[in-house]
């Protein structure tokens, strides 16, 4: 009787007594059954990664939990070795380190499904598929991406949602809405009333509101006393912005409005309350027209004349005079109820002739000279007095002065 050794063995054959043993490299997996090894038959580190053969070993033939992170050197496993769909999130596990992306536009977390509709990701702001920007000044940032208008991010705490923004960029806020925002975070557009309910003075600190921020706002929007001068900036308000009787004269402050801040023929006085205006408040060419009737309860000082030549310009005052002597003179701004006196200072014998208008040299006017009007009397001063009533002008001269 003998016993011959076959493929992978080696002390045969024996007839009477011998020892068969395994040869280098000579037991292949063909000579081991399926399931003819257990783990625990296997000795700690007694299996190599050079033991394996590449594509020895499948996925189907790996329990589940029998490797674990230790039983994998740093690095040996890399990530063109791993099937896309293999690993989900409970391979994973509790995550102790970073979770790193590479440095490319679009890299990050999908959620939700494939596809990059649902994604949280970073991004250069000039990438055409996943950047883009508001604020021109921005080159690289976080995005938060959603497929739809409908669908938006959330932030919430352990009692509900507290802050909301929907993919049409609309935000929405509880609490203390947005707090410390000041005019230069809005730099386009303008803040509907809606969107500033129950706003006290308090949360205006400094600054002014420009026009174009607050729409249509009327004088109803506005409570007695809660827009003080300060809130408003400097020619910001003209008489365009102020309709007919809007304003009286308990909504002025002393001296706070002169004669600079009115326009011409926009204040008549009508508009103005006995005894709220004194002389210091009239600037020069304020005349007669501009005061209503009784509105004057005090002398009225007049300013200092005009030497005028050739044109005589009463919006300067309702005296003017030349040092020359008489010769024709064109009379300005002669309003219809007023009168006028020009003194005539030349020495110089000769006439004068007058050609009078309302206006600027509009308006013109019909003079009346009295009978015996002549030349002026030489070495001696004249003066000539003139009433207005309607289109019609009446001359008075006193020669031989």
């Amino acid at each position: 009787t003998s016993v011959a050794t076959g493929s992978g063995l080696t002390g045969g054959p024996i007839t009477g007594s011998g020892t068969i043993s395994v040869g280098t490299d000579a037991l292949l997996h063909t000579h081991i059954a399926n399931n003819a090894v257990r783990s625990q038959e296997i000795a700690a580190d007694t299996i190599l990664h050079g033991d394996i053969a590449t594509g020895a070993v499948r996925g189907d033939e790996i329990l589940d939990d029998t490797i674990s992170h230790l039983d994998i050197n740093t690095n040996a496993v890399r990530s063109d070795e791993i099937l896309d769909g293999t690993i989900d999130s409970e391979d994973i596990g509790n995550l102790s380190g970073d979770l790193t992306f590479a440095a490319a536009s679009g890299r990050g977390l999908n959620l939700w499904n494939t596809g990059n509709y649902y994604k949280i990701y970073m991004s250069d702001a000039n990438d055409a598929t996943f950047g883009g920007e508001l604020d021109p000044a921005s080159t690289h940032n976080t995005y938060f991406k959603m497929h739809t208008a409908t669908q938006g991010w959330v932030f919430r705490n352990t009692s509900g949602p507290v802050a909301h923004i929907n993919g049409s960029g609309v935000i929405y806020a509880n609490g203390s809405q947005l707090t410390n925002l000041n005019g230069s975070n809005i730099s386009t557009g303008t803040v509907a009333a809606a969107r500033v309910a129950n706003l006290p003075a308090s949360k205006v600190t400094s600054g002014t509101f420009n026009v174009a921020r607050i729409p249509n706002m009327s004088a109803a929007k506005l409570t007695s006393g809660t827009l003080p001068a300060a809130r408003i900036g400097s020619g910001s308000i003209t008489s365009t912005h102020i309709s007919n009787g809007t304003i009286t004269g308990d909504d002025i402050l002393n001296n706070s409005v002169n004669g600079n801040k009115l326009v011409t023929d926009t204040v008549t006085g009508l508009q103005i309350k006995n005894g709220t205006i004194q002389t210091v408040d009239l600037a020069a060419g304020v005349g007669a027209d501009d005061l209503g009737d009784h509105q004057a309860t005090e002398a009225i000082k007049g300013v200092a004349p005009t030497n005028s030549a050739g044109t005589v310009n009463f919006a300067n005052g309702n005296i003017q005079y030349t040092t020359g002597s008489c010769g024709p003179k064109t009379l300005w701004n002669m309003k219809s109820g007023s009168s006028y006196t020009y003194a005539v200072q030349g020495n110089t014998s000769a006439t004068c002739s007058f050609t009078a208008y309302s206006g600027s040299g509009t308006g013109a006017l019909n003079v009346h000279l009295p009978e015996g009007h002549d030349a002026t009397t030489a070495g001696k001063d004249t003066i000539y007095t003139f009433i207005v009533a309607g289109t019609e002008v009446y001359v008075a001269w006193i020669p031989g002065y």
